[in-house]
Parts: structure tokens; C-alpha cells; sequence
């Protein structure tokens, strides 16, 4: 045994030594990197079930964005024109809410008829308003799916 540079080497020049702690060094970094990976994939799952509350439990304000944020990359929004859009929505939710004890079908349709004229304004543009009904349609009906469950076929059709 030999001490160079102030360390005890194993017949190993000071060279080979640094080089040495160095794989160490960064063997020892990509280990944590590595060990650290699940660790941050878990972290969407918490947030997706963190942001799972009850519609009923939400502001208007949220359930706007939810819904704004749904849409917008279908029609192709700016940031203006999404932020137009969560204020028409979230006014229209408080509406709805605020007469809910006279909700008829009459003055829900009146509510929707008024914001369906807010975003044509908002819009300006009538294929981006055809395409805001069609994915207004979509979501309507595919949530009626998801509240009812799949419709059996009558019989004789499908044959």
C-alpha cells in the first residue's frame, strides 16, 4: 500500500481513481433518476382522482372550464375567445341554477337559445358555429348514452 495525494490507493494511479469516483458518481445519479420515474408516473393518478368531484359539488366557474376545455381543441379557440367562452358558460350554469325551481323546458331552451347567440357573436365565423352545435350534439348524446346505458335494438331492425 502507498498513499498518494493524501489517499490510500490499492495500486491504482490518481487518475484511475478519479475516474473511478466519477462512475460512481454518476452511477449512483442515474440509480436515483430511475428509482425516481414511478414515483412521478404515480403523481398523475393522484391528480386524476383528486379532480374527480361530483359536478353538483363543483363552482360553475370550474364545471365551465371543465366543459370549455372539452371543446376548445375541437374548434380551434384562442386564448380570448376560451376565456369568452367559460364567462358565456358560466353564466348561463348560474341561470339555469338560480330558476331552477322553474325550469321548464321553455325556459331552459330560452337560456340556451341566449348563449347559443353569444358564442355565434364570439365566434364570428359560421362553419366554427356549425361545429360548436355538432360538438354540442356529440357530448348531448353521448351523454344520454352514458345516462341510460346502450338502447337494446327493436327487433327487426339491424337485419
Amino acid at each position: 500500500m502507498e498513499i498518494t495525494d493524501g489517499c490510500l490507493v490499492y495500486g491504482q494511479s490518481p487518475e484511475n481513481m478519479y475516474l473511478m469516483k466519477n462512475r460512481l458518481l454518476f452511477l449512483i445519479v442515474i440509480s436515483f433518476f430511475v428509482l425516481s420515474l414511478p414515483a412521478q408516473s404515480q403523481q398523475p393518478q393522484k391528480q386524476m382522482r383528486q379532480q374527480q368531484v361530483p359536478m353538483e359539488e363543483m363552482s360553475s366557474a370550474d364545471r365551465s372550464k371543465l366543459f370549455v376545455d372539452r371543446i376548445a381543441p375541437k374548434l380551434d379557440l384562442t386564448k380570448v375567445q376560451k376565456d369568452s367562452l367559460i364567462f358565456i358558460f358560466t353564466v348561463f350554469i348560474d341561470d339555469v341554477q338560480k330558476y331552477k325551481a322553474e325550469n321548464t323546458p321553455q325556459i331552459v331552451g330560452y337560456m340556451q337559445k341566449i348563449r347559443d347567440d353569444k358564442v355565434k357573436m364570439l365566434l364570428r365565423d359560421e362553419k366554427k358555429y356549425e361545429k360548436y352545435l355538432q360538438v354540442l350534439d356529440d357530448m348531448k348524446n353521448q351523454q344520454g348514452i352514458q345516462q341510460r346505458g346502450p338502447q337494446p335494438s327493436s327487433p327487426g331492425q339491424g337485419r
